[in-house]
């Protein structure tokens, strides 16, 4: 294998899931200011980008439930697409702090998943 380019330290799934829910309303204030539509992808067409330019993602798991009532990207879910792309991608969990002892167990959880 040969090394990568470069590391993108802070990529989050740009799913119709996260993008169209989680997102919304910052995602229209986002594209009007920038003028620019942001892209929705799948997860493999994201890890296949990745792959084309020779840099690996590290893929944010996100939960603010509690403050926000939006629905979070599970840690399962970036554990899935790590497991499928090693090569692409390297997972960063999250936990809602505001959660309790349900964010420690879900540390622990996440801790065991690598």
């Amino acid at each position: 294998m040969s090394p990568v380019k470069a590391i993108d330290f802070h990529v989050h799934l740009p799913t119709p899931e996260w993008l169209d829910v989680s997102m919304k309303g910052y995602v229209e204030a986002a594209e009007s200011y920038f003028r620019s539509k942001v892209a929705r992808k799948t997860i493999d067409e994201l890890a296949h980008e990745y792959d084309a330019l020779d840099i690996v993602a590290v893929l944010l798991a996100w939960d603010a439930e509690t403050a926000t009532g939006r629905p979070r990207v599970p840690n399962d879910l970036v554990a899935q697409a790590c497991r499928e792309y090693p090569k692409n991608f390297i997972g960063f969990g999250s936990v809602d702090p505001l959660k309790g002892d349900r964010a420690v167990e879900e540390l622990d959880r996440i801790a065991e998943m690598g």
